[in-house]
């Protein structure tokens, strides 16, 4: 499953932790027009995606959505620790290997 442009550069502001306005402001754009970029109604500009590119350290390619799919996607997100609930689930498969453990030396 390919990965939209509008959904990875979503994710990629939100794992800078900046807000609509600030991308808007480094831009050069209405935040009204930004937010369009997120929500598909429009493409970004070829300068834009160039601007994003070094703002979050990727490839246009990869804003485009290009060879991007889910697993590699949430690959990604997970290594930079902004998959949520990613302590909750470490702790979870700890335990469980724990168990195990346990269990074999019994």
């Amino acid at each position: 499953m390919d990965i939209k442009t509008k959904t990875i550069l979503k994710m990629e502001r939100l794992r800078k932790n900046l807000r609509q306005e600030d991308v808007a402001k480094y831009l050069s754009l209405a935040k009204s027009s930004y937010a369009k970029y997120e929500t598909g109604e429009n493409t970004p500009t070829t300068d834009s995606l160039l601007k994003l590119s070094d703002l979050y350290e990727v490839s246009v390619d990869y804003l485009l959505g290009k060879n991007v799919n889910l697993s590699k996607f949430l690959q990604k997100s997970y290594e930079d620790g902004k998959t949520i609930g990613t302590d909750i689930a470490d702790g979870v498969i700890e335990r469980k290997r724990a168990s195990k453990r346990a269990k074999k030396e019994t």
